[in-house]
């Protein structure tokens, strides 16, 4: 079964607005990080030689750490991806059951919000906050004591 996880919005118009994520199916997964890698090779990314053995998550912080470099119909469509996991709780205090798939402006209307989802989306997947990805990936400088 896959996993289910609750992501209420904080910013704006938006703040409150509660959405459920679901986790990808494997191969659905799979085809998204295969596109984000791609994307990644053809704008010229350095992708390290042992992202395979990462998975999702190696990706999407390789994607993440070098976004600037990809083209706007690539990024666009990897956030479709993301954001297909997502619906939104029509009235969660009426019906704490009942979603739907985001359908337009009414239900997301603050730009901060298609970043939080975005984000949750991929820490769902992840298992661990994207912050803390990368700095497991930032270059570590000896401490004085050492």
């Amino acid at each position: 079964m896959r996993r289910e996880t609750d992501h209420t919005a904080t910013f704006g118009r938006d703040k409150d607005k509660r959405f459920k994520i679901v986790e990808m199916s494997a191969f659905d997964a799979f085809d998204w990080a295969t596109k984000a890698m791609l994307s990644m090779a053809k704008s010229g990314v350095d992708i390290p030689s042992d992202i395979a053995s990462q998975g999702m998550a190696g990706v999407a912080i390789v994607a993440l750490r070098t976004v600037g470099g990809l083209e706007f119909m690539s990024v666009r469509s990897l956030r479709d991806d993301l954001l297909r996991c997502v619906t939104i709780y029509t009235d969660f205090h009426k019906n704490p059951m009942h979603t739907r798939p985001i359908t337009g402006q009414d239900d997301i209307e603050e730009p901060q919000t298609i970043y939080e989802l975005c984000k949750a989306v991929l820490e769902h997947h992840l298992g661990f906050s994207i912050a803390e990805g990368l700095s497991r990936l930032a270059p570590r400088t000896p401490s004085a004591g050492a």
